[in-house]
């Protein structure tokens, strides 16, 4: 019994496998082994950590095991076994990483009054600990605060404590006399289960009709239970994903539009480059090209007829186009045969002629020279 009060009693229930158990028991006696006391790991190991509340990783070559202890009791056991026999250490990390996060999650779902928080202890157990490089390589992959289990009782300097904390735990039983004084963590429970107590009185009082009957019922009320709670389980479960993919999905949405502000950031930068190259571009060619700028210019001026005036130039890789005014048409006609006749241009033509609004007797032209 862990608590009770008026309304409820509070158990702790272990429940061994009796094929087992009988195996155990064989193999003992015929070692010629006085056995004292069996129990499950789970409970040697919860001994053995001295918290009330802390998260256990054991590992060992052939699996790792994740347990949870709440209240001193062992609630959680979660053995996870290598996919296949060509898996690494790293593989197997990844798989146990994966189960461990699981495992936190699903404890914190369905015990809200007690969740394990960054204060909780994790301690490893198992031979892989006791290996330098495998411990080091378990500790990186994990990413917890790690603790190992501290013996409470003198052992030798080189003692592997790591792959025997279960047996350590198996001596601070207050019902084994080892000749030493012990004192067992205060709170633990479970003081009192012995696998091997259990299995001989099962043998020496096998349960009657009417117990039979009664575990019937009671076994059939947990099934009945035991789909509704699963149920309800398994909506919160979802619930939980939905809202957690929901939240990858807004910081994801979050991440592309800011994606997207930078990308176009980005690209009015390269436009804005465009245009000045560009422009530069066209300034190299207009000084590289064909013929003198200056040249053209003084042509320009010097082949201008009497009474007329440029009142506007501007200039292509190409070409130069020319806007002026002058007294009359034939003044512009006789203007473009002179300046053909440099030999500076290609070709000099007519863009636009017309009669100056702005001004009597007058034309306003507009021409364009090729280089």
């Amino acid at each position: 019994i862990i608590s009770q009060n008026k309304t409820e009693i509070k158990i702790f229930v272990l429940g061994f496998a009796r094929p087992l158990m009988d195996s155990v028991y064989t193999t003992l006696k015929l070692a010629g082994l006085n056995t004292q006391t069996v129990e499950h790991k789970a409970m040697a190991l919860t001994r053995a950590a001295g918290h009330t509340d802390a998260l256990i990783v054991d590992c060992e070559p052939d699996a790792f095991e994740i347990l949870i202890i709440n209240s001193g009791i062992p609630v959680t056991i979660h053995r996870i076994s290598p996919k296949n026999e060509m898996s690494t250490l790293s593989d197997n990390l990844n798989q146990l990483v994966t189960e461990l996060n699981r495992a936190i999650d699903f404890h914190n779902l369905t015990n809200p009054e007690s969740p394990l928080t960054q204060n909780t202890p994790v301690l490893l157990s198992g031979s892989l600990c006791d290996d330098i490089s495998s411990r080091d390589l378990i500790i990186t992959s994990l990413g917890h605060k790690i603790e190992f289990f501290e013996p409470r009782t003198p052992v030798a300097a080189d003692f592997p404590v790591s792959s025997f904390a279960a047996n350590l735990g198996l001596l601070y039983k207050k019902s084994l006399s080892t000749g030493c004084r012990l004192k067992p963590f205060e709170k633990q429970s479970g003081e009192e289960i012995n696998l091997l107590t259990a299995r001989k009185r099962a043998l020496k009082k096998p349960l009657n009709v009417r117990q039979l009957l009664v575990t019937a019922a009671i076994t059939g009320a947990i099934v009945l239970f035991i789909p509704a709670w699963f149920l309800r389980l398994q909506a919160e479960n979802e619930s939980t994903a939905l809202k957690s993919k929901a939240d990858n999905l807004s910081l994801e949405l979050a991440s592309v539009n800011r994606k997207l502000v930078e990308n176009s950031q980005i690209q009015n930068k390269i436009d804005d480059l465009l245009v000045r190259t560009d422009g530069l571009k066209n300034e190299r060619m207009i000084l590289g090209g064909k013929g003198d700028i200056a040249a053209n210019l003084l042509a320009f001026k010097q082949q201008l007829p009497a009474g007329a005036n440029i009142t506007g130039i501007s200039s292509k890789a190409e070409n130069i186009t020319l806007e002026g005014t002058a007294r009359n048409r034939e003044d512009v006609i006789r203007y473009i045969y002179n300046l053909e006749k440099q030999t500076l241009f290609s070709e000099v033509r007519i863009a636009l002629i017309d009669i100056n609004p702005a001004g009597e007797n007058e034309v306003i032209f507009r021409l364009t020279a090729e280089r």
